[in-house]
């Protein structure tokens, strides 16, 4: 678990970098984040993420870290599932079938939906909008 927590953190402060700093060295893109805005209806001007998440998982290498990421994240979780179950009083032999299956369940959804984002970019989902 100490190895998943150290890459979790790691992976925190890159995403931070990436898409809150927009740290131009970090998103292996070449562009500057800072210059993708648009305006609301009002004049405000906004950071246009949709354009900032195609660019930043057309990378390949940013989509794999952040998949991996993902799915050590999502194992961290199921083990913070069981021992939620636990300490509810699920611990019990008779229901750790059952609290294993859904900690599992939980993480694969989870782990699913989130690294479905990347995948649909690299197969080439939202490049009408960089252009």
């Amino acid at each position: 678990m100490i190895w998943s927590g150290v890459i979790i953190a790691a992976f925190l402060v890159y995403h931070l970098l990436h898409y809150t700093v927009k740290a131009p060295g970090v998103n292996l893109t070449g562009q500057d984040f800072h210059t993708r805005t648009y305006r609301l209806a009002g004049g405000t001007p906004c950071h246009d993420i949709h354009k900032m998440v195609i660019l930043g998982f057309s990378q390949p290498a940013v989509a794999g870290f952040y998949a991996i990421a993902v799915g050590l994240l999502c194992w961290h979780l199921s083990h913070g599932v069981r021992a939620l179950c636990q300490s509810l009083g699920f611990g019990v032999e008779a229901w750790k079938p059952l609290v294993d299956r859904f900690a599992t369940g939980f993480a694969w959804v989870l782990f699913l939906g989130y690294v479905s984002i990347p995948i649909a970019v690299l197969c080439g989902y939202g490049k009408e909008v960089l252009k």
